[in-house]
């Protein structure tokens, strides 16, 4: 996971700018030994590839008493399943 923080423009301006972003991608499947007592062969049954893409953008600025505050995520997860 990675996280960046623009402080600069938070100091300047006194405005703030995030940027946060989070990527997992992982690989998984049943044990050869589970395999092995649910079907009494060594064959591959049930694996996953999963993959999630996640950044968000926040922006921040005040107006004396009031404030503005805008955010903008995306996301993108696939999941694929063979039996």
């Amino acid at each position: 996971m990675a996280t960046l923080t623009n402080s600069v423009l938070r100091v300047l301006l006194r405005r703030t700018l995030a940027v946060r972003t989070y990527y997992y991608m992982s690989q998984r499947g049943l044990p050869g030994g589970v395999v092995r007592r649910l079907t009494d062969k060594y064959t591959d049954i049930g694996r996953e590839w999963d993959r999630n893409f996640f950044t968000q953008l926040t922006y921040k600025q005040r107006f004396g008493d009031f404030g503005l505050r805008a955010i903008v995520k995306y996301a993108n997860d696939h999941l694929h399943y063979r039996v």
